[in-house]
């Protein structure tokens, strides 16, 4: 594991070596998490090193446990179906919403940032999913934003975890990758319009696929049994 060269601060070099090693797999689901040892790669003392657990813990890489320390996150099937369905319900609202709320500056933003997910998925670059997963996440809290529903937008932000969505998009083949991408630019197309009925629909089904893609992908299909 090599030491961050780019933090400027103990807290964020921790994070940063801490977090890049469970992107690259080094650290795996349920893994131990030993604070001495990643103060030891980390070049720091073990205080910076709890903070940075703090976060990740915050993000959906890490889970502390009262009494044994942290383990990388790990999701059981119903955990992430009740964490898409929660999220499913909570941006179509918030979807609805923008849709009546929406002004132009912010669907030019939107544009901006679907046109960066077209250039980042055609690049395929080594820090494409944290990339991706980055913009992904930026595209719909901006949609919450424009909710102007601060209950909603903080409600529904606080699910987004960095570490799941890096996670779902890791299962991505390029059409699952594509169909996406078509997912935003349809949502986007619904608020341009001022369609409420349209933006609510489009952004279910793009939550909701994350289930799709978990089931076709895993041994251990997420989906609820009819």
């Amino acid at each position: 594991m090599k030491k961050s060269t780019k933090s400027s601060t103990a807290g964020e070099a921790g994070y940063d070596v801490i977090r890049q090693a469970i992107i690259d797999g080094e650290y795996r689901e349920g893994d131990r998490l030993i604070e001495a040892e990643l103060a030891e790669r980390a070049g720091v003392s073990r205080t910076p090193i709890r903070d940075a657990l703090r976060r990740l813990e915050r993000e959906g890489f890490v889970h502390i446990r009262a009494g044994s320390g942290a383990v990388v996150a790990k999701y059981s099937g119903s955990d992430l179906t009740d964490l898409f369905e929660i999220r499913a319900a909570l941006e179509t609202l918030g979807a609805g919403l923008a849709a009546q709320h929406a002004r132009a500056k912010d669907l030019d933003e939107l544009e901006a940032m679907c046109d960066a997910m077209d250039k980042i998925a055609a690049g395929r670059g080594t820090d494409f999913l944290e990339a991706f997963s980055v913009q992904n996440t930026a595209f719909h809290l901006k949609i919450l934003e424009m909710s102007r529903n601060p209950q909603l937008a903080q409600m529904a932000g606080s699910l987004m975890k960095l570490g799941v969505i890096m996670r779902t998009y890791n299962r991505f083949d390029i059409t699952r990758l594509e169909r996406s991408i078509y997912d935003h630019r349809c949502i986007l197309a619904a608020l341009r319009a001022g369609s409420v009925s349209r933006a609510e629909s489009a952004m279910r089904s793009h939550v909701l696929s994350s289930i799709d893609t978990f089931d076709a992908t895993s041994d251990a299909p997420l989906s609820r049994e009819k």
